[in-house]
């Protein structure tokens, strides 16, 4: 006869086999993993040229944006951290306008971004200057006091 406890063990095995299975599945399908906050980064990198990602969702079509700094945010819909950050997005684009392009790209309809930006987590907030290089990247929800510091002292904004 099986002890119930060897039984009970292989089955809590056999189930986080299958959870872990199942993330990297979603994970190598492009689809987000669950975001964590607080994560921040300063390793610089160059965004690539070339790409099929959109600029910007809910830019303003008046206002050129050529040549200014740009603060982009990956997210998705149904992420709360990301839901979050939606108001906070749209005030600074209001806030910023002419002085730093501010953009949303929505990785669930755009799984594309996920690679170009590398992306592991979201919300993901990432600082490039104007002429696209990566100067920090932040995961997790970003208030929008810290996010107009970070902008100051990057150079993207006056102090």
């Amino acid at each position: 006869m099986v002890n119930n406890n060897w039984v009970l063990l292989i089955l809590v095995i056999a189930l986080l086999a299958g959870v872990i299975a199942a993330k990297a599945y979603k994970s190598h399908a492009g689809t987000p993993v669950t975001p964590t906050a607080g994560e921040t980064s300063s390793v610089p990198s160059a965004v690539p040229e070339s790409s099929t990602v959109p600029e910007a969702e809910n830019t303003a079509a008046d206002v050129s944006t050529e040549g200014l700094p740009r603060l982009i945010e990956l997210g998705s819909t149904g992420c709360i951290p990301c839901e979050h950050m939606a108001p906070i997005i749209d005030s600074l684009r209001t806030e910023l306008k002419g002085k730093v392009t501010v953009e949303f790209i929505n990785v669930g309809e755009h799984p594309e971004a996920i690679d170009k930006y590398a992306i592991q987590t979201i919300p993901v907030q990432v600082f490039l200057d104007a002429s696209g290089k990566e100067l920090f990247r932040h995961t997790g929800v970003f208030e929008k006091d810290e996010i107009l510091a970070k902008l100051r002292e990057l150079g993207m904004l006056p102090q």
